[in-house]
């Protein structure tokens, strides 16, 4: 049996091993003793003199020669894989001859070109299940699908305006959207069914204020949304109607509890008005114990008259014209021979009969 002759074989290599006289894959073959990356010589391609013989000697044909062309060539050919020059996925059954036409540099000049053939979408193209290309395929993560996108870490940007039809009957719109992920109205009804600001709108059922109303007639203000004035505090009591109460020192010294400000002073309408005041004391005194002054009307309350421990509306009529109009709405604890208390629950200042007249 005969031998390859691999006297000269190259060692070291990592790729195609059984290719023992040429440096490609990883290298490219060179002639020269000295060259440089990616070049490596291979001294069974240097062809111009035997191995041990002198140059005046005929140039005769080595084995190792021969060996190391056609180790080149078979490196060459894994390198580049089988039929380089057809289609990907084209039974080589169905090919009668390789055209010109089909060569590798043809296909990589369609690519880098633009000029893309029916496999990626273009002119002749049609879908093949399993078969996916660059214009049409499937982000399932299922086997031979590309995996499925990353909408948290391989998303960014805002989504166009143009990418949003609102005007088919595809396109997403508040009929398709709910409130919130509690709750389950859709955003069209939500809108149909809101009052509207500039418009305003027909409540055809039941209505609850859990906030305070204001208007150019009267308004309502709950200990939590009256303003803290200096000696007073909001504290949590389970008996207000908000939990919480607007409440004094509890001392013997005058301190203010209540100021109506200005602007909504003069936002009322000229006309008679009823303040109705929820509080209660924290024990009897002797002598006057709150002062209540309002629009044209000043009124002290006896200490022995406030309720003790549990809430109680009072009651107190005053006109809004332009003589009191800048007159003070004040709620005050009088100063008290012994410490006092009061806290506020709530304020509610409406019209009274005679209605309220326009300025």
């Amino acid at each position: 049996m005969a031998f390859r002759s691999e006297d000269d074989a190259i060692g070291n290599k990592e790729n195609y091993q059984d290719l023992n006289l040429t440096n490609y894959p990883n290298f490219l073959d060179s002639r020269s003793e000295t060259p440089n990356n990616p070049y490596r010589y291979n001294k069974n391609m240097r062809g111009f003199v035997n191995v041990g013989e002198g140059e005046a000697l005929p140039d005769y044909v080595m084995a190792e020669y021969i060996n190391a062309a056609l180790d080149g060539v078979m490196a060459l050919e894994r390198a580049i894989g089988a039929t380089p020059m057809v289609p990907s996925g084209t039974s080589l059954a169905t090919i009668p001859s390789v055209i010109e036409s089909s060569t590798v540099t043809a296909r990589i000049s369609r690519i880098e070109n633009g000029l893309f053939d029916e496999r990626y979408g273009g002119a002749g193209w049609s879908y093949t299940p399993g078969r996916p290309t660059l214009s049409s395929h499937e982000h399932t993560g299922l086997t031979g699908q590309p995996g499925k996108i990353n909408l948290v870490n391989e998303i960014e940007g805002v989504l166009q305006k143009n990418n949003v039809d609102l005007t088919s009957a595809t396109g997403i719109t508040g009929a398709d959207l709910s409130v919130s992920k509690t709750n389950v109205s859709l955003i069209s009804d939500a809108l149909a069914d809101s009052l509207s600001k500039s418009a305003g709108g027909t409540i055809n059922g039941a209505v609850i204020f859990k906030k305070a109303l204001r208007s150019r007639t009267g308004g309502d203000w709950r200990a939590d949304e009256l303003p803290i004035l200096n000696g007073t505090s909001l504290l949590v009591d389970t008996a207000a109607s908000a939990g919480k109460a607007l409440v004094s020192g509890s001392n013997t010294s005058a301190t203010q509890l209540f100021s109506l400000s200005a602007t909504e002073r003069t936002d009322l309408l000229f006309g008679k008005y009823i303040c109705i005041v929820r509080l209660k004391a924290s024990t009897m005194v002797s002598g006057y114990g709150l002062r209540f002054q309002l629009g044209n009307a000043t009124q002290d309350i006896l200490g022995g008259g406030l309720p003790i421990g549990n809430y109680k509306q009072f009651y107190f009529v005053f006109e809004q014209n332009e003589t009191t109009k800048p007159a003070h709405l004040t709620f005050t604890k009088l100063a008290t021979g012994a410490a006092l208390s009061v806290s506020i629950d709530s304020i509610i200042i409406e019209p009274i009969h005679p209605a309220v007249l326009d300025r």
